[in-house]
């Protein structure tokens, strides 16, 4: 028998690694702020001088509300959602201006948002913009009373659409009546308090002074060119509560409720949604 020679040969693959310094776009995927910090700067690095005015188109979406959480300063509106940054002729990076809101809502968690990039004006740039991805992680400054409860009220009229499209006021009631739908009937809002903000978010606190009884939320839609999600969030030390709805343009001008709300010396007894 013979035995063929058997020859092990050792095979080098060469591979070609992705230059990382080429994959423009975000200069860093995410970073943290707080609520109060004001205006935030992000750049967008498009790794070459333009020849000409460029647009860079992007979305903003996440758990934050454009026009109650944060404004966009500096950019041209596209669609709802879509935003575009500006580039000069002969400069290489876009920065965003964002303004953050320093309201008085009391958030159980940081709140996020997120731009993704979805093209520009020289499509040249398209092929390189491959980072495209950035979250902005807000941090909240308020703390919840422990004298009272707080009430906040916020809504969304759309990923990344501005809540200024829909205008909500936020009363204090008692002596509600109910019709057999629930539907309200009657009631008698408090003069305060009560919080009727043309811009912005709506909150109010029901102090720790005011009589033993029985209370509800009011909620009156005032004006708007667009349906909503609206949002109440109830907080007292480290207790919370939240309730939601959603409301069409039908509702302008009228008010819909949460409730009841029992007060018993300092204790606001509620449902609380886990």
């Amino acid at each position: 028998m013979k035995f063929l020679p058997y020859f092990l040969s050792l095979s080098i693959f060469l591979v070609a690694c992705e230059d990382t310094e080429d994959r423009f776009g975000f200069s860093t995927p995410s970073d943290m702020a707080k609520e109060g910090d004001g205006i935030k700067s992000i750049t967008i690095d498009l790794g070459r001088s333009v020849t000409s005015g460029t647009t860079i188109s992007y979305l903003v979406s996440g758990s934050v509300f454009l026009g109650g959480d944060y404004e966009i300063r500096n950019p041209g509106s596209v669609s709802s959602s879509t935003f575009v940054a500006q580039v000069k002729s002969g400069e290489s990076k876009a920065t965003l201006s964002i303004e953050l809101i320093d309201d008085d809502h009391v958030e159980q968690e940081n709140e996020s948002i997120y731009f993704q990039i979805t093209g520009s004006s020289d499509t040249d740039l398209n092929e390189s913009l491959k980072n495209n991805q950035y979250v902005l992680e807000i941090e909240d400054n308020d703390t919840a009373p422990t004298n009272g409860l707080q009430v906040d009220l916020s809504w969304k009229t759309g990923e990344g659409k501005s809540i200024s499209t829909a205008n909500f006021d936020l009363y204090l009631a008692k002596n509600v009546e109910l019709a057999t739908n629930g539907q309200l009937l009657e009631f008698e809002l408090f003069d305060n308090p009560k919080s009727t903000n043309t811009t912005g978010f709506e909150s109010i606190v029901l102090p720790q002074d005011i009589t033993d009884e029985v209370y509800y939320v009011i909620i009156n839609f005032v004006e708007g060119t667009s349906p909503a999600d609206v949002f109440l969030h109830m907080s007292q030390g480290s207790q919370h509560g939240t309730a939601s709805g959603h409301v069409n343009t039908d509702y302008i001008g009228k008010s819909v409720y949460y409730g009841p709300i029992s007060k018993n010396g300092n204790t606001f007894s509620f449902s609380f949604r886990p």
